[in-house]
């Protein structure tokens, strides 16, 4: 959880002067605490919304392998 917060602080930085922008993320599922501890407090500040898209490891892992673009992605084991 540690990284993950680092990984959406990064993005907050990174963002901060520019446009609202809407971040997509791709997560494993064991992330899903993402969505109710840090991404409100992170959109109210920021302005940017964040969309999350779960999914298994391997799943996740093909998907970025294949091409499938994302701002972020959270898995909590390697993948």
């Amino acid at each position: 959880m540690k990284w993950a917060g680092a990984i959406i602080g990064l993005a907050f930085a990174l963002t901060t002067h520019f446009e609202a922008v809407e971040l997509k993320v791709i997560s494993t599922g064991g992330a899903r605490a993402l969505r109710t501890s840090l991404v409100p407090e992170f959109e109210r500040k920021s302005g940017h919304k964040v969309g999350i898209d779960f999914g298994t490891p391997g799943n996740m892992r093909d998907r970025l392998l294949q091409g499938e673009a994302a701002d972020v992605a959270v898995a909590i084991n390697p993948a």
